[in-house]
Formats: structure tokens, C-alpha cells, sequence
């Protein structure tokens, strides 16, 4: 699992050591040649200045100019990218200094400031690999230097912020300053700050099956199919994700979770959902392996009705692999009971659950693949059921694409299987489950995301109740902290 916590303190301290670096940096920016563009060179040399003042908006608009007029100059992209770096605009950072190094793989300082663009934005592996290429090539640079460290320390260290600012090698006299005034800063403050990641999402989708289940056989004579009406509805989904971590330690981390949901429809007020988990957690890092054990609450209403309430007991397994590879091993022990009154008369499906998961995650440049399996076995009371289903989620993330694009793709499939003749059907069901998603997430600002998301869901089953298909088409922004 990436580690947030570090990631939150650097994020608040990046614009501050790239400001306050920017004047050293300077004369690493001035190109090492004339390009034969003569406008080009004009907006490089009006957002060099515009750059080393510190208006880094306007010194974007200059470069930004300047790769139109000139877009084979390796040095104008650098710079747009570094200035994108400076506003924490770390996407654009990143496309725009892959392109410096695409035109020239030896851009002064071209592999750095990619590979920080790539720390920011918690692709470490390839962080590490672009700044070690760096320190091979400008071995006594301190600027690469102070980033090798702070590589290092997030992989054996990563809660020693002050180690990070402070590094243990004699740097010149004004790197030192700049980086011993900022630990001194962090000292002061790091308690004042908490340890908070906040996400909102809303907007508006399109639900073409909003009751999905149950359909009628166990009202209507046997073997009659799904009623058909007005199950379609516009809905509003509201999301909301908090996660805080009151302590935090060399290699532990106490913090809890909380994940709400509510769906707000637009004519179909009874199938209206309000689903709410909070969970508590602790993590324990030795070495390559983190150890997270945890215990979670799940209460959920449907149309403003109690209808279930879950507990959940669980260990999660991490293990580093390879500087690419991660390994997750994860075990749940759930406890189920519904309340919604649809299910009384001998209809509950109260009981358990056991679940055990286990996921590779290929983390590269060009984003992050997860594939995995899951077994869960359910067993009820009331109607009386026990199965068996197997999982095979893949799941496929920050795939970067032009105009700032990434993509998301995710896709599962599941089999069900009865192990005994149910007390309604009375007979050993099955259920074939398929659903696919795929997203467009755009960065607007540092702290907001547009999203168009689509969604199909289908499931086949020898029992007429368990069937159905499901379209869901979205379009929302997403908040974050």
C-alpha cells in the first residue's frame, strides 16, 4: 500500500523547498544552446524571468507559449514543467517533462524533476529509478542528492520528516540554510498538523436498473419473469472518504476510516441508499512487510429504512516485492444481519461470512496494474443457504493519456455456488457475475477532479430472482485534501 501519511507532509512542504530552491536553480535552467527558433527563445527567456521571480502562473503562460512556437526545444519544456512542479500541478508536470526528455535525454536536470513529479505523485518506484539515474549522471549535485535521500528514508525511515530536510552529506552553504530553515520549520509545526486525507465526490448519473433485485417468483407463480415498469432514474451520489491518524511512529501508524455513501434518487425514493462504514486499523512495517489488522462497522438503510448492519474483523497483509512488485494477502471474518422488513416472515438472511483475498499490484511508468482472486463463504439462517463464490477482480489505474487524461478500468468476474438446496427454490443455485467499468478523470485544480464514469453489471443464474442487467453512466467532480 502506498504510504499516504508521508505523502501528505511532503505535499505540504513541496511548494515551499521549490520556491525557496528556485534562485539556486536558476543557471541550471539557461539553455546550453540556441535552437533555431527565434520566438521560442523569446518566451524561454521572458519565463526564465517571470520563473526566478516567482510568478510561476505567469512564467507557465510564457513557456506554454513558447513549446507552441517552438516545440522541438527540449529547454522551453523543462521549464513549463518545472513551473507546473512549482504549482503543485504534478500531472502536467510529468507529461511535460517526459517530453523534454523525449527530445533530449540529457536536459539538464531532466530526469529529477521528472522523477519528482512521479514522488508527488506516489509512483515511488519509478520516482527511484529516475533520481538514481540522476545521481549517476550529477553524482554531487545537491539537489539530486537531497531527493536520492529523501527516496531512501520513505523506504526505511518514512516517518523521519526531519532526517529528509536535514541530509547527513555537506551541501554549499546556501543549500544548507534553505534546508535547515524549513526542518526547523516542520519542528515547530508537524505537531499542529493533522494527519487527514478528506475526499468528497457528487454529481449526477443515469441508472437504466435502479431496483436490480428481487424480481417476482417468490410473490407470483413459479417461472414468471422480471416485471417490467419504470426501474430507470437519475440519481445524485454523494461520497465521502475520511481518513485520520491521530499517531503515527518510525514504522506503525494507529488511524481510522470512514466511508459514507448516500444515493438520492430522483423518482424512486424506496430504493434511495445510505450506507456508512467506519473502521478502526493499525500498521506495523518491518522491512518489506506491513502487518494491518482491523475491525470496521457497516450499517446501511435503504429507502430510509434500516436494512442491514455488518461487523467486520480483519488482518491485511503487504509485502514489497520488487521496487515494482506488491503483494496483498487480506482475511475478513463479517458478521451479516438485515433488518429491512422485506426479509422478515422467515425471509432473513442473517449469518456470516469468511473472506480470503489475495492481489499483485504492478506499479510502472505508465500506471498500475492489480489483479487478484477472492474466496468468500456465506452462511444464513432464516432462509437457509450456504455458498461458495470465487472472485477475479483486475483492476488497472493511473494509465496517463493526452490533455491530462487518466484513465481508469476496472473488471470482474464471479461464480456463485449453492452448497445446498436452498428453503425457498429448493434446489442448489448458481450465479454468474460480470461487471465492468470505465472512467476519464481529469484534473482541474490541485484539488479537484472531473470524472465521466460508466458502469455495466450483469449476472446469470438458474434462479429467475437472481438475474438481471444493469447500466450506470456518470458524470461527477471529486474534491480533495
Amino acid at each position: 500500500m502506498i504510504n499516504r501519511e508521508l505523502w501528505q507532509k511532503r505535499r505540504r512542504i513541496a511548494g515551499a523547498i521549490l520556491l525557496a530552491s528556485a534562485f539556486f536553480l536558476g543557471m541550471g535552467f539557461i539553455p546550453l544552446q540556441a535552437t533555431a527558433n527565434e520566438s521560442g527563445e523569446i518566451f524561454l527567456a521572458r519565463g526564465i524571468k517571470f520563473y526566478l521571480d516567482g510568478e510561476y502562473k505567469e512564467a507557465t503562460e510564457q513557456f506554454d507559449q513558447g513549446v507552441k512556437a517552438d516545440p522541438e526545444n527540449p529547454e522551453i519544456w523543462l521549464m513549463l514543467g518545472t513551473s507546473h512542479l512549482n504549482l503543485k500541478e504534478y500531472l502536467p508536470a510529468k507529461e511535460d517533462l517526459t517530453k523534454a526528455l523525449s527530445l533530449d535525454p540529457l536536459v539538464p536536470r531532466g530526469k529529477l524533476f521528472l522523477g519528482v513529479a512521479y514522488f508527488y505523485l506516489e509512483n515511488f518506484p519509478e520516482a527511484k529509478r529516475l533520481i538514481e539515474e540522476a545521481r549517476a549522471d550529477f553524482p554531487s549535485d545537491p539537489l539530486v542528492l537531497h531527493y536520492s535521500k529523501l527516496i531512501a528514508d520513505y523506504e526505511k525511515r518514512p516517518e523521519e520528516i526531519r532526517g529528509m530536510l536535514i541530509p547527513d552529506y555537506d551541501l554549499t552553504p546556501q543549500y544548507a540554510s534553505i534546508y535547515r530553515r524549513f526542518g526547523d520549520y516542520f519542528e515547530r509545526t508537524k505537531k499542529a498538523i493533522p494527519e487527514l486525507d478528506v475526499s468528497f465526490t457528487t454529481g449526477i448519473e443515469y441508472d437504466d436498473n435502479v431496483k436490480v433485485l428481487p424480481n417476482t417468483s417468490l410473490i407470483n407463480p413459479p417461472g414468471q419473469k422480471q416485471q417490467k415498469g419504470h426501474k430507470g432514474d437519475w440519481r445524485m451520489p454523494l461520497d465521502l472518504r475520511i481518513e485520520y491518524r491521530p499517531y503515527t511512529s518510525q514504522n506503525s501508524v494507529l488511524g481510522l476510516r470512514s466511508y459514507t455513501y448516500g444515493g438520492v434518487n430522483t423518482y424512486l425514493d424506496d430504493f434511495n441508499i445510505f450506507d456508512s462504514l467506519s473502521e478502526i486499523f493499525y500498521r506495523y512495517r518491518y522491512k518489506d512487510l506491513a502487518i494491518e489488522p482491523f475491525y470496521s462497522f457497516d450499517k446501511t438503510l435503504l429507502g430510509g429504512q434500516p436494512y442491514s448492519t455488518m461487523h467486520n474483523v480483519g488482518l491485511r497483509f503487504n509485502l514489497r516485492e520488487t521496487p515494482y512488485l506488491f503483494g496483498d494477502l487480506i482475511y475478513i471474518f463479517q458478521s451479516r444481519e438485515f433488518q429491512w422488513p422485506a426479509l422478515d416472515g422467515g425471509f432473513a438472511a442473517d449469518g456470516y461470512l469468511n473472506s480470503v483475498g489475495f492481489f499483485q499490484t504492478l506499479v510502472k511508468a505508465g500506471g498500475t496494474l492489480r489483479a487478484g482472486t477472492i474466496w468468500e463463504r456465506q452462511v444464513t439462517k432464516g432462509i437457509n443457504f450456504t455458498w461458495n463464490k470465487y472472485r477475479f477482480p483486475l483492476e488497472g489505474f493511473y494509465f496517463n493519456l493526452p490533455y491530462h487524461l487518466i484513465a481508469y478500468g476496472y473488471f470482474e468476474y464471479a461464480r456463485t455456488a449453492f452448497s445446498n438446496a436452498d428453503s425457498v427454490f429448493h434446489r442448489h443455485n448458481y450465479a454468474d457475475y460480470y461487471n465492468v467499468i470505465a472512467q476519464l478523470r481529469r484534473p482541474i485544480t490541485s484539488y479537484m477532479d472531473l470524472i465521466a464514469s460508466y458502469s455495466h453489471t450483469s449476472q446469470v443464474s438458474n434462479a429467475v430472482d437472481w438475474q438481471y442487467e444493469r447500466n450506470i453512466y456518470s458524470l461527477l467532480v471529486s474534491f480533495y485534501y
